[in-house]
């Protein structure tokens, strides 16, 4: 699929000066902010004529098309205008916001830095040359450039790049250390390192600063610090020297300090009393509790303070006395290796367990034990989660924990069941189960009956289900909701099979060939019934109704010689045909005494005092108040309560009262939105006439408000469309992941077959076909995924904690079904064993 862009876009801006277009042209909408406020997508304008703004609304344009200021907000294109007054120009006019269009009476780097910066443009205050050589004068603001081309101090902030610039007193260069002035302003090294992120010292003169110097030898006694490779430097009283061990003078400068020469540092050198102070000296230092010393084993540590980790990175834990009951030390305190057994014993909760060491859970009494299954938690807060992730319920019956299952989740689909356990599938209970939960149950595969009726008069069902014979249904109609292919042989339901070899139990319906029939050999025979195929109602010899739709639902009778085909009331001859009750009006004949005659029931046979009763009982019929009656135009009925209570062929009635505008004349005529009282919501009118909306105020017809709301629609495709172009202005129809290598967009809609891999500093973008463990991460579950044609499917399991791929060959009895995706359910629902 290939698209032009500039298309595209010409028709979305059609589109959206379609919609402006339509809005109310009224002082509703005349301003910017009103037109605006109608949908901040489509992001509409105020209209304008000879500079002055009038009522009704416009698409936005470019900046300049605006003549006033309150149009001149944003463009087409959602930058921002601005309303221009400097001087210079010969009128006000609209602009696109830039360093150039700042106020004049704007002075500083800051507020013109302030007042418009992109991500590509930034601004500073605009300069030019002063009269005879004098000050430069500031006013307004332009792009920054090179820090060359800057003649005021103002300006020498940042170069076109971003880059700071440096004012050495007399021009503006890019910073470095010999853009500081030279003077007492930059007379110390402190000062000159401060001037450009630690890279200058003080110049040799005193004032201003350099470089530093590659070595220590090249410094002075001012700049005598350290040199450009961070090495310490010396001052030795008449030389700058680099600071070594070799190279330490053997007596230091004052009397009161010992002598001390330089050595390789140890522990032992540091007194100090806590671990992280002596690591913090010496990376391989703790502490004894009064010095550093070298870090051992927990076994080797001789005090609590150092008692944190061994030299191979093993958590200690110290262990305090135990006393007797005369607080005598019977066990001296030592450290040892940390593990969950080394806790103490006011840790009660599983949290607090994991806080203080890995993988430990509390156990009875307090105290921690390693964490394993959730049977072997032994109290209930432990009860939380399994070593390998399973989550775990605390079983109140039995008064011991086990993984947590199905009938402790909260669920009404089997989606919102399936997601709340990890590697395992739960389904909501058959009873009252809904039709997103019928696919399993305990009792094995499940069957949704969607025309099975439930005792609360409500429709459909779930069944245990693996063939017809799986229902105790006792009659053709029942079973005939499994299928077409199943009927009953007075207990259950079956299979069909030929008419021939069908029960006359209940089952001579259908069979293979057809429609069937069963009868006895002759009217009034004490013979056995046979079924055979359906040619003809006169097959069966019966003198009732009830016999004849036995036989076939499509007889009745003509009370003599047997049965004969369902007519229209008005065709049957004699009463018992008459009785069959066939639905050709409201599915019941009535006995015209006057005429002896069959006929359908009319209006006027009927009662109700609501048109929804009539109308249930005859479609063309509705009511007066007392009874029913014909339904006709509403213009027809010709009192009040009539035109109140019925409804007209042309819908809904209303009846206008004699008034001027109707000479006085009272009628029943056609509902209209202008006829319903207090519409001032939407849902009080659609109540009374669903063709209508509310403007707040009254009713109004939907038209107005479903073109706007059409083209808003267009408006959106239009956008969808134009999201999908490439750099290249042609939309590509996607037919792998890796298709969207470089759109992660579209690779993210794909997600239920691919995954994005986001580009680093070593690696592209990456669209890629999903692993069983990237769809883990993605979907949460461990169960299967399509391939990108959806031709095949990946089944995925969890071994150890792990998504992983998975032979389907490999699966347990216990697993196949549901790890395979409910595959073979379609199967299934087509077997109907005989």
């Amino acid at each position: 699929m290939i698209k032009n862009v500039s298309g595209i876009h010409l028709l979305r801006h059609v589109l959206i000066w379609l919609v402006c277009q339509i809005i109310e042209v009224s002082n509703l909408y005349n301003t910017h902010a009103k037109c605006f406020a109608v949908d901040s997508n489509l992001g509409c304008t105020v209209r304008a004529l000879n500079k002055v703004a009038v009522p009704g609304c416009m698409a936005r344009g470019p900046c300049s098309s605006y003549t006033i200021k309150d149009q001149c907000i944003t463009n087409a294109s959602g930058l921002d205008c601005v309303w221009n007054t400097n001087s210079s120009l010969p009128e006000p006019a609209c602009q696109d916001k830039s360093c150039t269009t700042a106020p004049t009476s704007t002075l500083t780097h800051n507020d013109c830095f302030n007042y418009y910066n992109t991500q590509s443009i930034k601004c500073t205050v605009y300069a030019s040359p002063g009269a005879n050589g004098g000050q430069p004068i500031l006013r307004g603001c332009q792009q920054t450039a090179g820090c060359s081309t800057y003649i005021d101090i103002e300006q020498c902030k940042i170069n076109d790049f971003g880059d700071p610039c440096g004012w050495n007193g007399k021009e503006c260069n890019d910073k470095s250390c010999s853009t500081a002035p030279a003077t007492s302003e930059f007379d110390d090294d402190a000062k000159c390192k401060a001037y450009f992120n630690n890279k200058c010292t003080v110049s040799s003169d005193g004032q201003g600063c350099i470089d530093i110097p590659e070595i220590c030898e090249l410094m002075n006694q001012k700049q005598c610090y350290y040199n450009s490779t961070g090495q310490l430097c010396y001052w030795t009283g008449t030389d700058c020297i680099t600071k070594t061990c070799e190279n330490a003078p053997e007596e230091t400068a004052t009397a009161e300090q010992y002598v001390i020469k330089c050595k390789i540092k140890i522990c032992e050198d540091y007194v100090l009393t806590t671990d992280e102070q002596c690591s913090y000296a010496l990376s391989t230092c703790t502490t004894n509790g009064i010095n550093c010393v070298a870090r051992g084993t927990c076994v080797q540590a001789q005090n609590k303070a150092g008692c944190v980790v061994s030299s191979t990175g093993q958590s200690c834990e110290w262990i305090p006395d135990v006393v007797d009951s005369q607080n005598v030390v019977t066990t001296a305190a030592y450290c040892t290796i940390k593990t969950c057994n080394t806790a103490p014993i006011s840790l009660q909760t599983d949290v607090d367990c994991g806080k203080y060491f890995t993988n430990c859970t509390t156990k009875s009494g307090g105290g921690c034990v390693a964490k394993s299954s959730c049977s072997a938690a032994s109290v209930n807060a432990a009860c939380i989660t399994a070593l390998n992730g399973t989550i775990c319920a605390w079983d109140y019956t039995l008064n011991k924990c086990r993984d947590k299952d199905c009938q402790d989740f909260i669920g009404t689909t089997h989606t919102i069941c399936q997601t709340q356990r990890i590697r395992m599938y739960c389904w909501t209970k058959m009873v009252d189960v809904l039709e997103e939960a019928c696919i399993e149950g305990t009792n094995g595969p499940c069957l949704w009956i969607e025309k099975f009726a439930t005792s609360d008069g409500s429709k459909g069902a779930c069944f245990a289900y693996t063939s017809c014979k799986s229902l105790a249904w006792n009659n053709d109609e029942s079973c005939k909701l499994i299928s077409n292919k199943c009927t009953t042989n007075g207990t259950n339901c079956i299979g069909i099979t030929l008419c021939t070899e069908t029960n006359v139990d209940g089952g001579c319906a259908t069979g293979y060939d057809g429609s069937c029939i069963q009868s006895v050999p002759a009217l009034n025979s004490s013979d056995p019934k046979i079924c055979k195929p359906f040619k003809s109602c006169a097959d069966a010899f019966y003198a009732t109704h009830k016999d004849c739709q036995i036989a076939n639902k499509k007889c009745t009778t003509d009370g003599t010689t047997g049965c004969i085909p369902l007519g229209a009331c008005s065709t049957y001859q004699s009463q018992p045909g008459f009785e069959s009750g066939v639905i050709t009006s409201t599915g019941v004949c009535t006995w015209d005494m006057s005429k002896s005659v069959c006929r359908d029931q009319i209006c006027s046979d009927l009662n109700g005092v609501t048109h929804s009763i009539c109308n249930s009982q005859l479609s063309t019929c509705t009511s007066d108040g007392t009874k029913c009656l014909l339904k006709t135009n509403c213009s027809s009925y010709s009192t009040q309560i009539i035109c109140s209570t019925a409804v007209g062929n042309d819908g809904i009635c209303f009846w206008e009262v004699g008034s001027t505008t109707n000479n006085n004349t009272a009628k029943c005529r056609l509902l209209s939105c202008a006829d319903i009282q207090n519409g001032t919501s939407i849902s009080v009118c659609q109540a009374a006439l669903p063709s209508c909306i509310s403007n707040g105020n009254l009713f109004v017809s939907q038209r107005l408000n479903v073109q706007l709301t059409q083209l808003k629609q267009l408006v959106i495709l239009v956008d969808q469309m134009d999201s999908a172009v490439a750099d290249s202005g042609t939309c590509t129809l996607m037919n792998s992941c890796s298709s969207a290598n470089n759109d992660q967009t579209a690779c993210v809609a794909a997600q239920d077959r691919c995954s994005w891999s986001p580009a680093s500093s070593s690696i592209t973008s990456i669209c890629t076909s999903h692993t069983c463990g990237t769809y883990n991460q993605v979907s949460g579950t461990c169960s299967r995924f399509f391939n990108w044609d959806k031709q095949s499917q990946q089944i995925c399991s969890m071994i150890n904690g792990i998504c992983t791929a998975t032979d389907p060959s490999t699966l347990k009895q216990s697993d196949c079904f549901n790890l395979s995706g409910y595959t073979d359910r379609q199967a299934i629902t087509q077997r109907f064993a005989p």
